[in-house]
């Protein structure tokens, strides 16, 4: 099992790990290659150019390359966790940069899943919106989650079970 961004608190069970789906980022997969594919249609023409060509053959594809690793690091580290006593959403946003914003189950007043567009109903995509009771605390929003209403209900149950002193599963 991956390391998590965060560490769990003593007695605390991990109930599940949620990524954004691919087909949310659909369109910078296709840009991504397109980007890498392009010099090699264009690579006899860069050759005749010579060096010159052959470097800017080389620069388009490993620019290409680096964009794609750091597309899929910023979405492999990009996690909504769900523990029997918080939810956890870290959010990054790039390779140097991420927010992790946390919200204890007993302060979460409402989830709802929403699901809107041709795209997200083929693909069964949607937002998982989590409100707190509390003033000054965070919304927690995930966006091109696959099966939302799966997330929504598993989300449903532990504050089911949490409040009326059950063990969650």
């Amino acid at each position: 099992m991956r390391r998590l961004p965060v560490k769990l608190h003593q007695n605390e069970e991990l109930l599940g790990v949620i990524r954004r789906s691919l087909f949310s980022k659909i369109r910078k997969i296709i840009i991504v290659v397109v980007w890498i594919l392009i010099p090699f249609f264009f690579f006899f023409p860069l050759l005749q150019l010579g060096g010159s060509g052959l470097g800017i053959f080389i620069f388009l594809l490993v620019s290409g390359v680096i964009y794609l690793v750091r597309q899929y690091l910023i979405w492999a580290n990009s996690l909504f966790i769900i523990t029997d006593q918080r939810l956890i959403d870290v959010d990054q946003r790039s390779l140097t940069s991420r927010e992790i914003n946390e919200v204890v189950l007993a302060d979460v007043s409402e989830v709802t899943c929403l699901r809107n567009g041709l795209w997200n109903s083929l693909f069964n995509l949607g937002t998982i919106h989590v409100s707190t009771k509390s003033s000054h605390g965070y919304d927690l929003e995930l966006s091109g989650v696959r099966r939302p209403e799966k997330v929504r209900d598993l989300l449903d149950e532990v504050q089911y079970m949490r409040n009326y002193g059950r063990k969650v599963i």
